[in-house]
């Protein structure tokens, strides 16, 4: 089976809709296929854990780290936050996803 590629331009596009009078403000709000989180710890997986749950029992959907909540605005990661992301390996996160539900 082939799976559709989930950042083709257009879904990012639906994702990330700016202000225009301010670059940095999103105008899209949290749905159930878009959850913003202001940074990422692994202290927190359970709630990305519940997130993902919620997401499998719908139509899938995006877990975007680095969105300020008011007013919703693109921010980033600080580097510490950035480094953690970047050392979470996937299988740990399968290996989680996986405990959690079994």
């Amino acid at each position: 089976m082939k799976m559709n590629n989930p950042f083709t331009p257009a879904k990012i596009a639906k994702i990330f809709k700016f202000d225009p009078d301010n670059p940095e403000r999103i105008k899209t709000r949290e749905s159930n296929t878009i959850e913003f989180k202001e940074s990422f710890n692994r202290s927190h997986y359970s709630k990305y854990i519940k997130t993902c749950a919620a997401f499998a029992n719908a139509n899938g959907g995006y877990i975007i780290f680095g969105v300020k909540d008011k007013p919703i605005s693109a921010i980033g990661l600080t580097d510490n936050n950035l480094e953690l992301f970047r050392q979470t390996d996937s299988t740990e996160i399968a290996v989680r996803l996986n405990n959690h539900f079994s």
